[in-house]
């Protein structure tokens, strides 16, 4: 388990899967000790829109149910945790600061209206 005694940021993966050239990662890690990462399956993502159609479908899944786990890898490579969690990220990643004192939060900035939204 993480030394409470260390500085921990905790990073938010969401749309931005990658490790090499994260900024966001990039710069968690020049500025704490100690590394948490998250990763939400937003139940939203699921969910059928407007016009009847489900932003997630199988294909689209199966593919990034394969990049969590790569991403899960590669961070484990770097020391780094991630949990994995189906659920609302506004209910887990404020349990997540609270239960490691975390110092400061991470994550990439979103650019479509959606997303942001």
């Amino acid at each position: 388990m993480l030394n409470k005694e260390k500085n921990i940021g905790l990073v938010w993966f969401r749309n931005d899967l990658r490790v090499d050239d994260n900024y966001v990662l990039n710069q968690a890690s020049k500025k704490h000790e100690s590394i948490i990462a998250v990763y939400c399956l937003d139940p939203r993502y699921f969910e059928v829109d407007r016009f009847g159609f489900k932003k997630t479908e199988k294909f689209r899944a199966k593919f990034l149910l394969e990049s969590v786990i790569d991403l899960k890898e590669n961070l484990k490579g770097l020391n780094i945790e991630l949990f994995i969690y189906i659920d609302y990220p506004e209910e887990i990643i404020p349990d997540l600061v609270k239960k490691f004192e975390v110092e400061n939060l991470y994550f990439q900035k979103e650019w479509t209206q959606e997303e942001r939204s």
